[in-house]
């Protein structure tokens, strides 16, 4: 019993020091960047200025390729943002939005363990597909001509391929080799062109007034 009531009363110091601590608690980075002992705006800052370090970076490209083909972007060609202000929330509410042992818990595991937050990246799909769009129009290979087999894009997985190269600020962008499938055309509908081009026809007539 003077075991657990010792235990207790330390862990509510414990808790009460870390209440009246207006910092984000040690052991947390975001986007890799160690924000411990930061507060929220100070930290904001700090991943603000890395993250636009790194999209300013004109000689750091990334390479799309297929063959002999390469497109050149950047993260500014998708208008791309982190949601830092969520992120450094997070970040900050560890350690805060429980009860007393679980705040302890969450603070004492978060210094031995550490933990990194990764704030969601956002990209402009319009800007994304106008840009997959022009790759394919750049090689004859990658475009399918009805009635003709070819190539085209695997559209999902170079958006996902193109996100995870963004989403890491601290590495060289590395070549992404645009990955494609080979696809048959579809059957001719006889049927459905009939209804695109199809018009009922009308009676000949002649307006005299103008003629």
């Amino acid at each position: 019993a003077v075991i657990i009531f010792i235990a207790m009363f330390f862990s509510i110091i414990f808790a009460l020091l870390n209440m009246n601590n207006n910092k984000i608690i040690e052991g947390i980075s975001v986007l890799g960047i160690d924000v411990s002992n930061l507060t929220v705006e100070e930290a904001t800052n700090q991943i603000n200025t890395a993250i636009q370090e790194r999209f300013s970076d004109e000689n750091n490209t990334l390479i799309l390729k297929r063959g002999e083909e390469e497109t050149s972007v950047t993260a500014n060609t998708f208008n791309a943002t982190f949601d830092v202000d969520a992120a450094i929330a997070e970040a900050y509410n560890i350690g805060r939005d429980g009860n007393i042992i679980t705040n302890n818990y969450a603070i004492l595991w978060t210094k031995i363990a550490k933990k990194d937050i990764q704030p969601t990246l956002y990209l402009d799909e319009e800007l994304l597909n106008s840009t997959i769009k022009d790759i394919s129009s750049e090689d004859e290979e990658l475009i399918i001509v009805r009635g003709t087999a070819g190539y085209i894009i695997k559209e999902d997985e170079l958006k996902n391929k193109i996100h995870d190269q963004i989403s890491n600020i601290h590495v060289n962008y590395q070549v992404v080799e645009i990955p494609v499938e080979y696809k048959e055309p579809d059957p001719i509908d006889l049927q459905k062109i009939r209804n695109e081009i199809y018009k009922e026809p009308q009676d000949a007539y002649v307006e005299k007034n103008p003629t």
